[in-house]
């Protein structure tokens, strides 16, 4: 009913009953509220994907409504396929930003040390369960680029 849209700013509809999603839609629509009528893409005013959270990551899927049976067997694919280590190194990550913004002011910088951190021996620490030694190594990789970001800095102004 358009009273049950009164007061919502966002509403997913899921019936069986054709005239009444069209009148969920219309009526959301009228309101200026978001609606997802499911599996009826030309009703909705927003899709929603399918997700799967681990810790701070989270992977969303969409086939932009076009198979939300798709979208659920790729999130699933993708839910064994990434591994829990990612938890842990996704929070390494999180505590060394502070660091690197200070020591690495460039952006290119950063996203080099970075790209490092996530395809190099420091995720390979942190999968094989060595978080401590992979931290260590994280950070002096990090002294280490701020080292020779000084030096192309001395070296570029002589």
């Amino acid at each position: 009913l358009p009273s049950d849209v009164q007061g919502a700013w966002l509403i997913y509809a899921a019936t069986d009953d054709q005239r009444i999603n069209e009148l969920v839609s219309r009526s959301a629509q009228r309101r200026r509220v978001f609606a997802n009528i499911v599996d009826q893409k030309p009703l909705c005013s927003f899709i929603a994907p399918s997700l799967f959270t681990r810790g701070p990551l989270t992977v969303a899927v969409s086939t932009g409504g076009a198979s939300p049976t798709i979208a659920k067997r790729l999130r699933r694919d993708l839910e064994r396929t990434i591994g829990a280590e990612y938890v842990p190194m996704l929070r390494l990550l999180a505590q060394l930003r502070g660091a690197a913004t200070r020591a690495l002011p460039s952006y290119q910088d950063r996203k080099r040390y970075f790209d490092r951190l996530a395809r190099g021996r420091v995720f390979a620490l942190v999968r094989a369960g060595r978080r401590g030694t992979a931290k260590r190594e994280a950070l002096a990789l990090l002294k280490h680029y701020a080292e020779i970001g000084k030096n192309d800095k001395i070296d570029s102004g002589d």
